[in-house]
């Protein structure tokens, strides 16, 4: 767990940084694959000193048990903020992107097409 514990120390130097270290007592959340690491809870309780606790999507429907995962948390995530920001028939089309086709720009595309596919 070497390049864990670097990660988790990277992150608690940069909420340091920020000051707000002492703004967060109800812990930390980890998503993604890292999060199903043998022992990351603990593990990154005892170096943040704070409480930790893993994501999972929740109040979704459809294809449920697909993305339960901690796996698809920011992904869900997304796609929830699009759906309450944007009625399910909008296009999209209002949204500008850059001429340059950077990764963000893929990105943001990828995850409105995943919207409409699961809008439909």
């Amino acid at each position: 767990m070497p390049r864990m514990e670097e990660i988790i120390l990277l992150i608690k130097r940069e909420i340091s940084k920020a000051g707000l270290y002492d703004k967060i007592p109800a812990g930390m959340v980890i998503t993604g694959g890292g999060s199903q690491m043998k022992g990351v809870v603990d593990f990154a309780t005892r170096l943040l000193s704070l409480p930790v606790r893993i994501g999972r999507p929740h109040n979704i429907s459809g294809l449920r048990e697909d993305v339960q995962s901690p796996i698809f948390s920011t992904g869900v995530g997304l796609i929830k903020l699009a759906s309450n920001d944007h009625d399910v028939t909008d296009d999209f089309s209002h949204l500008k992107f850059d001429s340059n086709n950077s990764i963000i720009n893929k990105f943001i595309k990828r995850i409105i097409s995943i919207y409409k596919w699961y809008s439909q």
